[in-house]
């Protein structure tokens, strides 16, 4: 397999984990709010710091990423994803719930900052980023 194979290979499955982390939260909402017993208030506060710590992470790390080797920073927010949802199988509360999915938002917020752009980089003279 060659070095652009695999790097397309690489992004496609993290993109694929990254985005499937992401979007089976949403799903789980009804039943986390019945199990802990939360108010729609409680959920809203959930989903929109989840949205805005992604963003705030996306910012930062693609200033980081021009200057960092992109390979770790993409094997640091597969870490942190796949520890969030570990983790959030122990989670007993709101206050535990809340903190594993900022955690888990942290780490998904480093996939498109540094996967696009490095398929960007990589692909930029065939003009398929």
């Amino acid at each position: 397999m060659n070095q652009k194979t695999r790097i397309i290979s690489t992004v496609s499955f993290y993109h694929a984990f990254n985005d499937g982390a992401v979007a089976v939260v949403p799903i789980l909402f009804p039943v986390l709010k019945t199990l802990f017993n939360l108010s729609y208030t409680q959920v809203g506060i959930i989903t929109g710091s989840g949205l805005f710590i992604t963003l705030i992470t996306q910012l930062m790390i693609g200033r980081i990423s021009d200057k960092k080797k992109r390979r770790f920073l993409l094997s640091i927010g597969i870490f942190l994803l796949s520890s969030s949802l570990l983790l959030l199988t122990q989670t007993n509360g709101f206050f535990t719930l809340l903190v594993l999915i900022l955690f888990l938002r942290f780490g998904a917020g480093f996939f498109h900052p540094v996967g696009i752009g490095w398929i960007s980089k990589t692909f930029k003279k065939q003009k398929i980023d």
